[in-house]
């Protein structure tokens, strides 16, 4: 693998920042990593590249975000996403997006044409919609899109388009909608489940983030959450309905214990900054899979 760093700091590029070229062995990925790095008033675009991880980056403020286009086998993992027109535009074969944050941005994923994979990612704030599968094929998982404005949408679906998902929480605020299907607005999950098919273990619920208002959107746990204000392990007043109600064949060997043997929703699931599973009555079954999956009394 080759790596490609970018330095820590505010990126502010007058012109593209572009990463093309064709590489058809899968040992020899490239991977481009940041720290904590803003890209403003650009776009970070991926054209006609094979095999190519981004990880890590931060792209804000831009007509778009990271934009991917004739590519193939293309991973976006750890990235923040803030207050571009869209988030990400992906126009590839085979582009994997992983526990990465979208937030404020007016579209959040745009799925253009060929075929785009989202998992265990954190959406918040769009003002039009969290997720658009225009044409192609797009598929949400183990994900939580929570807290689009009035009279915008969770999931759009055009014609045309396929879209497959299931373990997500599709959090919609009042008066915005949990998706559209074919130009039909859909406002309660269960109509939504209804009219798709699709998201059949999926919730629709305050997530109970720690503090999504600074950009903290990890979990709140009683018996713990990564706080990143003051950079520690804190008990929380809740559980959040998001700890241990991804999909049960997910791994979840990268959380920490106690992990309740399931993976967390959200950008940090099965990651060691996943919020840690209460047990209150003590029977092996996490509060939240207990009132969220079983619906029994933990």
């Amino acid at each position: 693998t080759a790596y490609v760093r970018v330095s820590v700091g505010l990126h502010n590029f007058g012109s593209q920042l572009a990463a093309t070229g064709w590489w058809d062995d899968v040992s020899a990925v490239i991977q481009l990593v940041g720290s904590v790095t803003v890209s403003t008033g650009a776009v970070m675009e991926v054209r006609d590249a094979s095999w190519l991880t981004l990880e890590d980056l931060r792209c804000s403020y831009g007509d778009i975000g990271i934009w991917i286009t004739g590519a193939d086998h293309v991973r976006l993992t750890g990235c923040d996403l803030i207050g571009n027109t869209e988030g990400v535009d992906s126009a590839g074969s085979n582009v994997c997006i992983e526990h990465s944050l979208f937030r404020y941005n007016s579209t959040g994923l745009r799925c253009r044409s060929g075929a785009t994979a989202v998992e265990n990612c954190t959406f918040w704030g769009s003002n039009s919609r969290q997720v658009w599968v225009e044409n192609g094929l797009g598929t949400v998982s183990n994900s939580i899109l929570s807290d689009w404005v009035w009279g915008s949408v969770g999931i759009q679906v055009d014609g045309g388009a396929t879209y497959y998902g299931n373990y997500n929480d599709l959090h919609a605020s009042s008066n915005a909608f949990v998706g559209r299907n074919l130009g039909t607005d859909i406002g309660a999950l269960i109509s939504w489940k209804a009219v798709t098919a699709q998201d059949s273990q999926s919730l629709s619920t305050d997530p109970l983030f720690v503090d999504p208002g600074s950009g903290d959107f990890h979990l709140q746990s009683l018996t713990g959450s990564w706080h990143d204000d003051v950079r520690a392990w804190v008990n929380d007043a809740a559980d959040s309905p998001c700890i241990d109600t991804a999909d049960p064949a997910a791994p979840y060997g990268e959380e920490p214990q106690p992990n309740g043997a399931r993976r967390n929703m959200g950008a940090y699931g099965n990651t060691c900054e996943a919020s840690r599973s209460s047990d209150g009555d003590g029977d092996g079954l996490s509060n939240s899979y207990e009132l969220h999956v079983v619906h029994s009394d933990p």
